[in-house]
Formats: structure tokens, sequence, C-alpha cells
């Protein structure tokens, strides 16, 4: 929870407060509560089934490895990586 002089904002509930015209207000704000990885892998299995390319190709995929395994390589060698 974060409170100053003029507001403050919770995270459960997510909502804010605040002073207007002397008038204390809170109001609630409401999020989409889905596991992001049930999505992911929801999307991915509908991908394979109806034969459609995902929002994230295999390429996408293959950069990200070839660039965390850039990124370990610098922290063991204690330097720079080309790639």
């Amino acid at each position: 929870d974060i409170f100053g002089s003029k507001g403050g904002l919770t995270l459960e509930p997510l909502a804010y407060y605040t002073e207007h015209n002397g008038i204390f207000t809170e109001a609630n704000i409401a999020v989409d509560r889905n596991d992001p990885y049930e999505t992911e892998i929801n999307h991915f299995v509908d991908s394979v089934i109806e034969r459609k390319e995902p929002i994230s190709p295999v390429s996408d995929g293959a950069k990200v490895v070839q660039i965390l395994e850039a990124i370990k390589l610098s922290s063991e060698v204690g330097k720079e990586v080309q790639l």
C-alpha cells in the first residue's frame, strides 16, 4: 500500500484514494485476474489444434534463447558478447 498527503493506492483490493473538494473519494479498479500462463498455454494449444501461427512464433523463442545464452556467457567471461 502507498499513501501520501494527497491520496493513496492499495493492491488488495486494487483501489485508489484521494480528496476532491474536501470530499474523500475511494475507487476500486477492476482488473482481469486471469493466470497469464494459463492464457498463454491455451492460446498455444488452440494454435496447434487450428493449425494457426501463434502470436509468438518459434523464431521469437529461438531469439530469446540466443539472447539468454549470450547474457550467461557475458556474465561468465566478464565482457560484452556480440550476437
